[in-house]
């Protein structure tokens, strides 16, 4: 039977059933993309999939029995690899004599159903591990001792609900139970919060200070050799670029180096920049330098002792423009990987500037008097708009160039297609002022 509904309405009726099996389809796209960033590692399902793993080493203690590279606390970083590689915690006598603390700095952990957390560990001896969670690196959960190669720990009988934990510590648990060199103690390859949910940038500010027992640094690691490889693999006592924006922190080294690290920041935000001290091998002082371009960025407020330094003297100066003067002293040497400084810096530019943390060591010192090598890897603070984007950015870098002015100015011309976010004036349209304005950030002259 023919239908005697009008045709404007038949039509309408049309549109109506098309909008809905379009709302559908995207409907199922999107469930299935959600699906897509769910991923699997050693049979267990990560629903955030690889940011669910810990992304930056805040410190390790290890001790006799651990020889590199078995002491590189970064291979605990991001999922686990094929290869095997782990850090070892060392066989410790005592509670959290040895210890590695761990950041999630794209998400948090939290507590699901079931199991939350996941520690994979690999070697030929199984050792236990005791566990602690932190919302700040200060005050310790004790989440008591996790057994297994490959383990899951449930959070829920320890916490309150809508409790959001970044960071997390490992310990070897005193038992008595050890393995030898060149691998003692728990073998750590990566640590997965199965219970995750996404870190904003804007929480990502808190310095990490730690505090309590096995956190002052002063357990020896590794065997004080140094050898050529990735970054140290140059001269020694070189000094390297910032690596690309977004790399693990800290970033991965073969022989002692000295790391200020990279940080985005809302224009008028302030930030907090840690400074890594990375295979420290005896170190009893230092002196270092960080200078900066004051039209970005300028320190606000007084830096924090890294965790590295334990109760060691520290002093800090930022009162000459443009550099920070940074030093520590103690009568023992430092040992292992950690921070060593924590600065809090102003953004006073404009979304697009960029100002590099160059690091300078004027002077280093073991005990006896002896001046080690040591390399120096360079940060940056990259200032971005309310909605995390560099507007004005052409080429997708995170910041402004004066190719990004150029590009601007062919688009002006209609020699580029036009991209509204290099629109700096916000009056619709991409002119040769924006150039301009790109240029003057440039510059520092906006």
């Amino acid at each position: 039977m023919k239908s005697a509904l009008p045709p404007l309405v038949r039509r309408s009726l049309q549109w109506v059933a098309g909008t809905v099996l379009v709302l559908v389809a995207v409907a199922m796209a999107a469930s299935n993309a959600g699906a897509q960033d769910a991923a699997t590692f050693g049979g267990v399902e990560f629903p955030q999939g690889a940011i669910s793993f810990a992304d930056r080493v805040v410190s390790y203690t290890g001790a006799e029995g651990v020889i590199a590279p078995n002491d590189d606390p970064t291979r605990a970083l991001g999922p686990p690899d094929d290869a095997g590689e782990m850090v070892s915690l060392g066989n410790a006598e005592s509670q959290c004599q040895t210890s590695l603390v761990l950041e999630f700095v794209d998400n948090y952990l939290v507590d699901v159903e079931g199991n939350d957390l996941w520690i994979f560990e690999v070697g030929p001896a199984v050792e236990a591990t005791e566990l602690f969670i932190s919302t700040d690196a200060v005050n310790w959960i004790a989440i008591g001792k996790v057994e297994g190669s490959t383990r899951g720990a449930d959070i829920a009988d320890f916490v309150s609900p809508g409790q959001k934990f970044p960071f997390i510590r490992l310990c070897d648990f005193p038992d008595g139970v050890t393995s030898g060199s060149p691998y003692a103690g728990p073998d750590i390859t990566a640590v997965g919060a199965i219970g995750s949910i996404v870190r904003p940038p804007s929480e990502q500010t808190n310095p990490p200070t730690v505090t309590g027992d096995g956190q002052t640094g002063s357990g020896q690691t590794g065997s004080g050799q140094t050898s050529g490889g990735v970054i140290g693999s140059g001269t020694i006592g070189s000094t390297y670029p910032p690596p690309p924006f977004g790399s693990p922190e800290p970033w991965p080294v073969d022989r002692m180096t000295i790391q200020a690290a990279q940080r985005q920041v809302v224009a008028g935000g302030r930030v907090w920049v840690p400074v890594y001290l990375l295979r420290s091998d005896n170190v009893a002082n230092i002196n270092f330098e960080i200078t900066y371009d004051a039209n970005v960025a300028v320190p606000d407020g007084d830096l924090v002792a890294g965790n590295l330094l334990g109760g060691r003297l520290f002093s800090a100066n930022t009162g000459d423009p443009g550099i920070v003067r940074v030093g520590f002293s103690g009568t023992d040497g430092v040992f292992g990987t950690g921070t060593v400084a924590w600065i809090p810096f102003r953004a006073v530019g404009q979304p697009g500037q960029r100002t590099v943390l160059s690091v300078t060591v004027s002077t280093i010192n073991e005990p006896n008097g002896a001046e080690p090598a040591i390399d120096r890897i360079n940060g940056a603070i990259m200032i971005v708009d309310a909605n995390g984007l560099t507007p004005g950015d052409c080429d997708g870098n995170g910041y402004l160039t004066e190719y990004d002015a150029f590009c601007a100015l062919q688009m002006s011309v209609q020699l580029r297609p036009v991209q509204l976010t290099l629109d700096i004036d916000n009056d619709g349209a991409v002119t040769s002022r924006d150039a301009t304005i790109i240029l003057q950030r440039v510059t520092g002259r906006a």
